[in-house]
């Protein structure tokens, strides 16, 4: 069974807000449920309510601009500057799409943390893989931890009875 919060050595109820020394709230550091994508760590929970509608958010603003993206470029119009240059256009504006859906997501810097000092489609991509796979990861852990307190079948059955 889980131990009780503690905070300055009195014990508090999962629905109570610890109080720091200068009257904030503030959390244990582990207390604090990390996502690891790429080796890197970021500060996001999948059953924190906060920290799912940030990343909610920031999925249906990435909806809203995806709207206005330059369509997708012509490979046969790629022999040629004009078509380069809208091959550029399109790299650069889904480039952005996701470095913004990254960093509103998960927090700003998240994006240059985990890409490192060169931003490109394709990495941007890996990136963006390797962020669904940790999030899936996570939610899985938490839906087996769930299952231990959910009662089965049977055992509902015999309940209702």
């Amino acid at each position: 069974m889980a131990q009780p919060l503690s905070c300055g050595g009195g014990f508090m109820r999962p629905t109570e807000q610890c109080r720091g020394s200068t009257g904030g709230p503030h959390t244990r550091k582990e207390d604090i449920v990390m996502l690891t994508v790429l080796g890197k760590e970021i500060d996001f929970d999948v059953t924190s309510p906060a920290d799912m509608q940030r990343y909610l958010d920031a999925e249906a603003a990435m909806q809203r601009a995806a709207a206005s993206l330059p369509p997708d470029p012509n490979p046969a119009a790629m022999a040629t500057m004009e078509g380069l240059r809208a091959y550029q256009d399109y790299l650069a504006a889904q480039c952005k799409l996701l470095t913004d859906f990254i960093d509103t997501a998960f927090g700003d810097g998240t994006c240059n943390a985990l890409l490192g000092p060169k931003t490109s489609l394709s990495t941007l991509l890996d990136v963006m893989e390797a962020l669904h796979d940790a999030i899936s990861s996570q939610g899985v852990q938490y839906a087996q931890r769930f299952a231990a307190y959910k009662p089965n079948r049977a055992t509902r059955r015999k309940a209702a009875k």
